[in-house]
């Protein structure tokens, strides 16, 4: 089942984790509940982002990355 309003929380949760004003454990504690599929799948998406060890925000490198060609 789609959950439209659960879809939008869930986008702005996301949005504020990439952004690093949400830690990964307001995301995990404020995602709403995972009976749309499709909010299932992200969770288990951004939830390989980070480290589930400690709380942070998600720290994205600063230098672009190099590609080698050979």
């Amino acid at each position: 089942m789609i959950d439209r309003d659960a879809r939008d929380r869930a986008a702005a949760l996301v949005e504020g984790f990439w952004s690093g004003t949400t830690t990964n454990r307001q995301l995990e504690a404020a995602w709403p509940g995972r009976e749309d599929k499709g909010l299932d799948a992200v969770f288990d998406l951004v939830w390989g982002l980070h480290d589930d060890s400690r709380s942070t925000p998600l720290v994205k490198p600063t230098a672009p990355i190099q590609s080698s060609t050979v």
